[in-house]
């Protein structure tokens, strides 16, 4: 005796095979989306304690480290040292160099006093000497991943007026704030040294600009002045500024006309 299957079960059965054949299909098809180790940081580096900075997944001191001196990955060529950022042939600042790094052996716990003369657990360098604590006006800061050096906070850049406040932009520390110093005959304006004898921004002092037209020449008193046209025996060049074209070495003589190698302009020559 033969059975018949009704219909409609046969139906839902082929519906049924070709669904589970659909998805079997697609989840041979569809790539599985991972995450690739190489891009996974597992050992981010964590922030670094100031004056130290981030440079290839490692901590380093600009100021004094000779494959990253100023910057990461700025060496300094053989035979220079790094010294306040900046390489050159031998140490500044009051350092000295021991072995391939300039230090100052009156705060360095690792070179107190001499090089590798380094101080006790829980001793501090001061003045060249290990102790227990800072003393002669200095403070205890934390430096090059948690060794504590005793600075002046008073005129350390790296540490002006309080721990791990470094002075940037060109200032340097002087009594505890960051300021800028000028060379002789120039006048620090925010963060600029300018001459207010010449400048037609700063013209006889910081934020005194000249009107438009005007230009800023210096007076019998050696500060500025704004007026129409130049004034003491100064030339105007490039028709902003008056220059004294018998000391400028920029425009020494003429307008323009400077002198090379950094000599000086006497008498309108270069010398």
């Amino acid at each position: 005796m033969k059975r018949y299957i009704p219909a409609f079960l046969v139906i839902a059965a082929v519906s049924s095979a070709a669904v589970a054949t659909a998805l079997i299909s697609a989840c041979a098809t569809t790539a599985v989306v991972d995450t690739p180790d190489a891009l996974v940081d597992l050992d981010a580096t964590p922030p670094c304690v100031a004056p130290l900075s981030v440079c290839n997944n490692s901590c380093i001191d600009p100021q004094r480290d000779n494959g990253n001196c100023g910057a990461c990955n700025q060496a300094c060529k053989p035979g220079e040292i790094c010294a306040g950022g900046k390489c050159s042939l031998s140490c500044g600042g009051g350092s000295i160099m021991c072995g391939a790094t300039c230090t100052t052996i009156q705060t360095d716990p690792s070179n107190c006093g001499k090089c590798g003369n380094k101080c006790s657990g829980g001793e501090v360098c001061s003045k060249g000497k290990c102790a227990l604590s800072c003393g002669g006006g200095t403070t205890p800061c934390e430096q090059d991943g948690g060794a504590t050096f005793c600075l002046d906070l008073q005129a350390s850049d790296d540490n002006c007026g309080k721990c791990g406040a470094s002075c940037e932009g060109g200032t340097t520390c002087q009594t505890g704030s960051c300021t800028v110093v000028c060379q002789d005959g120039l006048t620090p304006c925010t963060d600029l040294c300018v001459n207010v004898g010449f400048d037609k921004k700063n013209c006889g002092g910081c934020n005194k600009p000249c009107n438009f037209g005007e230009v800023c020449s210096p007076n019998d008193a050696g500060s500025g002045t704004c007026a129409v046209s130049c004034l003491g025996g100064t030339t105007l060049c490039n028709g902003t500024v008056c220059n004294d074209t018998a000391i400028d070495r920029l425009n020494c003589g003429a307008c323009n006309n400077e002198c090379e190698g950094g000599t000086p302009c006497k008498n309108g020559k270069c010398q």
